[in-house]
C-alpha cells in the first residue's frame, strides 16, 4: 500500500501576519519605483542627446583636419621636387633650371593630397 500526501506551499493568507508583511516588505524592495526609473530614463535621454548634438563638430574638425593634411602633402612634394632640382643644378645650370620648372608648374594631386600623373 502507498501513501500519497500532497505537500503544498502555504498561501501568503495563510500566513501569520509577521510573516507575510516581512514577504511584502521583501517582494517591494526588489524593484525600482517609477520616479527612479523615469530619473534615469531622463538621464539617459539627455546623455544621447549631447552625444547626437556633438556629432557635426566633430565630423567638421575631421575634415579639417583631413584637408590641412592635403595641403602639407602638397607642399611637401612641391618642396622636395624643387629641392632636388636645385640640388642637381650648378650654378651655371641655376636659371636654366628654374625657367624649366616655372614652366612645368602644372602638378597634381587628388583629394588626399598624393600626387596623380597627368
Amino acid at each position: 500500500m502507498i501513501l500519497r500526501t500532497r505537500h503544498t506551499l502555504p498561501s501568503p493568507h495563510r500566513l501569520p501576519p509577521a510573516v507575510a508583511a516581512a514577504s511584502r516588505a521583501q517582494a517591494s524592495a526588489a524593484g525600482f519605483t517609477l520616479a527612479e526609473v523615469l530619473f534615469s530614463m531622463a538621464i539617459f535621454a539627455f546623455a544621447v542627446l549631447i552625444l547626437v548634438g556633438s556629432l557635426p563638430n566633430g565630423l567638421a574638425s575631421m575634415q579639417s583636419a583631413r584637408a590641412r593634411s592635403a595641403e602639407v602633402r602638397i607642399l611637401h612634394h612641391v618642396t622636395s621636387v624643387y629641392q632636388s632640382e636645385l640640388d642637381r643644378a650648378t650654378a651655371q645650370s641655376l636659371p636654366t633650371v628654374l625657367q624649366q620648372l616655372s614652366r612645368e608648374a602644372t602638378l597634381y594631386f587628388d583629394a588626399a593630397g598624393d600626387p596623380v600623373r597627368a
